[in-house]
């Protein structure tokens, strides 16, 4: 006949063995670390589903509201590229940057990250200036600045 092992052993082999194989944190820093780890692991998984958004000719826009022509000027607007010299993401921004309630200047930025290119496709900064008489008219464009906005405040 053989022999049963004692509970008590058994146990203490498991408590002994059977460890995880990371701790929970127990610190407010450790688990905001942790909270921080698994939202970037999840967005790291949303990444095929995005570039596949972005295949079917969409764009990620985040829009800017109550400035002229707005569909033009988005605060962050994501593009895939897909033409035969040049492939890749472009990276649109603007500012907006107001001296007075009747002159305005938006400073747009293009950026890419390209993976196949033709050396065509270089980051671009420019301004564009609207004016208007009063508070309550439209804004009428006046002019394209193409370089950044510092230098146009003064129209």
């Amino acid at each position: 006949m053989t022999q049963q092992p004692d509970m008590s052993e058994m146990d203490e082999y498991y408590e002994r063995t059977r460890r995880p194989l990371f701790k929970r944190p127990q610190t407010p820093l450790g688990k905001l670390g942790c909270n921080l780890l698994i939202v970037g692991w999840f967005l790291v998984l949303l990444l095929p589903i995005t570039m596949v958004w972005l295949a079917f000719g969409n764009t990620i826009t985040i829009p800017r509201n109550n400035i002229p022509e707005a569909e033009l000027h988005p605060r962050l607007q994501i593009q895939l590229i897909m033409s035969v010299e040049n492939r890749g993401l472009q990276i649109s921004r603007s500012n907006v940057q107001r001296t007075d309630e009747t002159n305005l200047c938006v400073e747009n930025q293009r950026s890419y990250l390209l993976w196949e290119d033709d050396g065509s496709a270089l980051p671009a900064t420019y301004c564009q200036c609207y004016q208007r008489a009063d508070a309550q008219s439209e804004w009428v464009f006046t002019r394209q600045i193409e370089n950044t906005c510092e230098n146009s405040q003064n129209p």
